[in-house]
């Protein structure tokens, strides 16, 4: 399943990136400095990372997971 995200890496800020979300082994959330924004970071099985806009939640509910993590 292709889920869409919203990129934050230099040079490709606001453009939609679609990831299989099979792909994804684990993701984090990261300040990034001067600015302190907030950044999800998506790490995927092949090595790949992205950064990506939305929140670690909303990536959990993208890929169907979110109710499963909260019932633990």
């Amino acid at each position: 399943m292709l889920i869409k995200l919203t990129n934050v890496s230099e040079g490709h800020m606001g453009d939609p990136i679609w990831i299989n979300a099979d792909n994804i082994v684990s993701l984090f959330q990261f300040a990034k400095v001067p600015n302190g924004s907030l950044t999800t970071f998506v790490y995927g099985s092949t090595g790949v990372t992205w950064e990506v806009e939305e929140a670690p939640g909303e990536v959990l509910k993208l890929i169907g997971l979110h109710e499963q993590m909260k019932r633990k």
